[in-house]
């Protein structure tokens, strides 16, 4: 698996979409921070998490890091699930909707909530359930690889 990972340092893309002599005004919607292999990690994606992390530290009563280390951190984590969910994808790794709604469900029973007042909680804290769904899913798929990854490595002897 041949993984190349690139980082955009300028926001050139505004620019470059534009056709030569044309002189509009443009507005800068976001930009690629980093090229994994097939996909991007746009600045918008890496700026919600690092300000969903920062929400969990204060909550918590954390101290929060420098926010470049954040951010550096954040970046590296999201280009490791990028690698991993193209690898999980490449490998056949599918979560069915059934599997999604029963893990779902086991997350919504572990808080001690039904389906319902689970969905009603996620869309409080001002996310979306759609994407909340998708991110489950895309757990999902980076515990399969991982657990392939380790299941691979183990080597039972005769001894």
């Amino acid at each position: 698996m041949n993984i190349r990972v690139l980082l955009v340092a300028a926001s050139l893309a505004a620019t470059l979409l534009l056709a030569p002599g044309v002189r509009a005004a443009t507005e800068l919607m976001d930009q690629v921070v980093a090229i994994v292999d097939d996909d991007i990690i746009m600045a918008s994606e890496l700026r919600e998490r690092v300000d969903a992390l920062t929400q969990t530290l204060k909550s918590r009563g954390m101290d929060l890091p420098p926010e470049d280390e954040m951010i550096r951190e954040t970046l590296d984590r999201l280009i490791l699930e990028s690698i991993q969910l193209q690898k999980g994808l490449r490998v056949g790794v599918r979560i069915s909707d059934a599997q999604l709604d029963a893990a779902i469900q086991n997350i919504a029973a572990q808080n001690r909530m039904t389906l319902e007042q689970f969905r009603a909680a996620v869309e409080q804290q001002g996310q979306s359930y759609p994407a909340m769904r998708e991110q489950v899913r895309k757990e999902m798929i980076i515990q399969r690889v991982q657990a392939g990854n380790v299941n691979q490595r183990i080597q039972i002897t005769p001894k």
